[in-house]
């Protein structure tokens, strides 16, 4: 070791090489099919704004269950208080998303089921590609 230099504890090809294992496994793991990022993003939308129409086609059903349970699991306005907002921490205790996908598959180019948990309770949602996808129908199992 030359003099004046500080002990490295790992070499510099390590250290090079670890940062593009760690790189190529986030883009092996991002999807990559644009109808897959599409049905994701109108789940985003809905968990947004569970009461926008038209993220569902015309002939929809099942949507009143899903605005119930989306309705339940959104909190009331927060009371306004002196006191800290910790302090009102039921509020911030819900998971960020109502609405979790966890498995979508395309039955066609035009159709999609997705396997989502509403509150934890496992829902099927049947989408359709009209114009952007939309939710066709909401299934609500167990």
């Amino acid at each position: 070791m030359a003099q004046g230099m500080a002990p490295t504890r790992h070499f510099y090809g390590m250290k090079a090489l670890l940062c593009l294992v760690l790189l190529a496994g986030c883009v092996a793991a991002a999807p990559n099919d644009p109808d897959q990022i599409a049905v994701e993003h109108t789940i985003l939308l809905l968990n947004r704004n569970p009461l926008q129409r038209a993220l569902f086609t015309a002939d929809a059903d099942g949507v009143e269950q899903l605005e119930a349970a989306l309705a339940s699991a959104r909190p009331a306005v927060i009371p306004h208080s002196n006191e800290p907002m910790s302090e009102h921490w039921p509020f911030f205790t819900r998971e960020p998303f109502a609405i979790m996908a966890t498995r979508v598959r395309f039955l066609s180019r035009s159709v999609a089921l997705v396997d989502a948990q509403v509150k934890g309770q496992p829902v099927l949602l049947v989408m359709k590609r009209e114009s952007g996808w939309k939710v066709a129908s909401v299934r609500f199992l167990k």
